[in-house]
């Protein structure tokens, strides 16, 4: 295994040689090669940085990492904008976990991707206890709106529990969706 540094300011961050026939076939090594591709990204090349993180998810197949180099390129693209090719991957990571915060993700990915049944599907699985205030509220919201849309009381339901179980967390547009769900 090949490894250089990359001096960043304060920070040194392994990161895997270009010339290596199969990166990231360690923790370490996927950890670092997934900091690489961030770094990069955010130094204005996203192009190696999605290069990378490709070849992370092809090299991880069938292994415990893959969900890691998936979650990290599915990110990429939708920081870029690229829902398509999010939506692609957050509709393959649930297979790989049952980790409620990944999943949940997934399913509003999917759900702003406009897959909505495959985003409601993921959302069924999805322990809502188990994620932080923030992000249960965020995810009612989504999944509410997403079902008002095919069952009305469900969604509207789904709605009302996010207004009334996380009060702290409300927002206007979460406000205005429930109002616009009730006047449905």
């Amino acid at each position: 295994l090949c490894l250089a540094g990359l001096l960043l300011g304060k920070h040194s961050v392994l990161v895997l040689d270009e010339a290596q026939t199969s990166p990231a076939t360690s923790p370490e090594a996927l950890d670092a090669a997934i900091e690489w591709s961030r770094v990069r990204y955010h130094e204005g090349q996203a192009t190696e940085a999605i290069d990378r993180l490709e070849a992370l998810v092809e090299v991880t197949r069938e292994r415990a990492q893959q969900l890691k180099a998936k979650s990290a390129l599915a990110a990429l693209y939708d920081d870029m904008g690229f829902t398509a090719e999010a939506a692609r991957l957050y509709a393959e990571i649930p297979e790989l976990t049952s980790e409620p915060s990944v999943l949940a993700r997934s399913a509003l990915a999917l759900l702003a991707a406009g897959r909505a049944e495959e985003g409601l599907n993921i959302a069924r699985r999805v322990e809502l206890s188990r994620l932080t205030d923030p992000d249960a509220y965020r995810f009612l919201v989504a999944t509410g709106t997403a079902l008002v849309a095919g069952d009305l009381q469900r969604g509207l339901d789904t709605l009302e529990t996010a207004h009334e179980n996380y009060p702290l967390e409300r927002t206007a547009e979460g406000d205005a969706l429930v109002l616009r769900a009730n006047l449905a």
